[in-house]
């Protein structure tokens, strides 16, 4: 097995072979003739490589394919490598990590000298770290972007109507809310990620998690929150379905860019378009194939069950057995009225947010195992400046010891959640996984087959998986409709 870096540019793909450090260049219908099955081709353009690749190749498995970024956001342990960015830059980062001087820009002449840098930089990150992580990227990262890069290969079939509808009834909910944000909030630009961080620190509310959730969480409360929040949800729904009309597809598939690890906490997410995040309301624009069904795998309360067990708060886990959330609610009382205000005090709570309201904290107080179990993680997490799962997924918190415990949880629900999927794809492999949807998993099985037996294989191991990994709880699994 070698390794390879490749680079599109000036119309060639250009790769250094990491291993010997040989370069070369070589035509996209080459890759099978000149390099094994068993090479890995690390690259930032793999939806260009996919593309590429079945337009000539459209009969052979593609080679194994390594995202940079992901790799990067595994192996650093950090969601940005450099403090100073908004979005992930690999010039940039090896810019400023000084591999490339000065001055540097790419040209035919130094192509060369470019990607030697990238390799360098990929070897450099990958001795550093403990055998765990190599361990994961190996047996859980590896199959999930051999499952996730065919989803890509092959599209999703979208409902271009529906689509060209759905845009014109957003772009007027969109222009409606900025508007509304203008005139009566004097935010000039609220589309802006800068003016979005302005206006909450102007108004004193702490970001949790992020931009987005946070908004969630005061929406019901602050009219301008609401209005923020719904127009990131519809621009997002906006983007997509514009995308979808454009440089992706425009016809009956499209072919979003999947990042296995997308996340720091390894969620794989979906860009250009950004499907998983469209909103119930507007999933119809996603279509299953010809003669094929929908199943769609929620699983319930996942993140609570997951805090229940690891905690062995036998209280907490009881709960679970019921609903955790109903019980926040009938516990706290107040403004917490609905299970969805209580997932919101449950992520605040999670993500150790300064700001909970008495009552939330006298309802998390009484759970004293919980409790110490977060001291513990914080603790650990103090002492050593990183947190993780039984199987890597670490992540520097060295600055922030409060992620500790969201990072503990979320990157465990992405562990069982990965591993269910490369089981099903082992032992189901007449079903076809297309979307993964946070907490849920959507599926498509051709109708000849058996829909009620198959779903029931999939979702029993979604539940082996998550039992296997949290056995304080009796974990439950649900299909579910996609659509609302």
């Amino acid at each position: 097995m070698k390794e390879f870096v490749v680079f599109y540019i000036f119309n060639k793909w250009h790769y250094h072979n990491i291993t010997e450090g040989e370069n070369g260049v070589v035509s996209i219908q080459g890759f099978n003739q000149r390099f094994s099955h068993e090479d890995r081709f690390y690259s930032t353009q793999v939806a260009e490589f996919i593309k590429q690749y079945n337009e000539f190749t459209t009969y052979q498995a593609l080679p194994i394919l390594i995202d940079i970024e992901s790799y990067s956001k595994q192996f650093i342990q950090k969601s940005k490598p450099l403090e100073s960015q908004d979005k992930w830059n690999l010039f940039k980062i090896l810019k400023e990590k000084e591999f490339l001087p000065d001055g540097f820009q790419i040209t035919d002449e130094n192509i060369f000298d470019y990607i030697q840098k990238i390799g360098e930089f990929i070897h450099g990150i990958t001795e550093d770290k403990a055998f765990l992580e190599k361990e994961r990227f190996t047996n859980i990262e590896m199959p999930v972007n051999g499952i996730i890069y065919e989803c890509q290969r092959k599209g999703i079939a979208v409902d271009v109507e529906s689509a060209k509808e759905k845009i014109q009834s957003l772009e007027e909910a969109v222009y409606g809310i900025k508007n509304k944000l203008q005139l009566s909030y004097k935010v000039f630009t609220p589309e802006k990620n800068d003016a979005q961080v302005n206006w909450l620190e102007r108004n004193e509310i702490e970001i949790n998690g992020s931009i987005e959730r946070t908004f969630k969480t005061y929406s019901k409360k602050n009219e301008a929150c609401k209005l923020f929040y719904e127009l990131i949800r519809n621009q997002k729904d906006l983007d997509s379905f514009l995308d979808i009309l454009a440089r992706r597809g425009g016809s009956s598939r499209t072919f979003p860019s999947f990042h296995g690890f997308g996340t720091i906490t390894s969620r794989i997410t979906l860009r250009e378009p950004a499907l998983q995040n469209i909103r119930r309301t507007n999933r119809r624009i996603i279509k299953p194939d010809d003669d094929c069904d929908f199943i769609y795998i929620d699983y319930s309360q996942f993140e609570a069950g997951i805090l229940a067990s690891l905690s062995k708060d036998d209280k907490l886990c009881k709960l679970y057995n019921v609903d955790i959330y109903s019980d926040m609610v009938s516990g706290i009382g107040g403004t917490i009225e609905t299970r969805d205000d209580a997932k919101i005090e449950f992520y605040k709570f999670m993500y150790g947010a300064s700001n909970l309201l008495p009552a939330v904290n006298r309802y998390f107080s009484k759970f004293k195992k919980l409790q110490a179990y977060k001291k513990k993680i914080e603790k650990e997490a103090t002492d050593n400046k990183i947190v993780g799962t039984t199987m890597g997924n670490y992540r520097n918190v060295e600055e922030n010891i409060s992620l500790s415990l969201s990072h503990t949880i979320q990157a465990t629900a992405s562990l069982i959640f990965k591993k269910a999927v490369i089981k099903v794809k082992e032992e189901i492999p007449e079903v076809e996984f297309v979307l993964p949807m946070h907490d849920a998993a959507l599926y498509q099985v051709n109708n000849r087959y058996d829909f009620e037996e198959i779903t029931n294989k999939i979702k029993a191991i979604f539940i082996q998986e998550f039992a296997e990994n949290c056995p304080e709880i009796k974990p439950r699994v649900n299909d579910s409709e996609f659509y609302y």
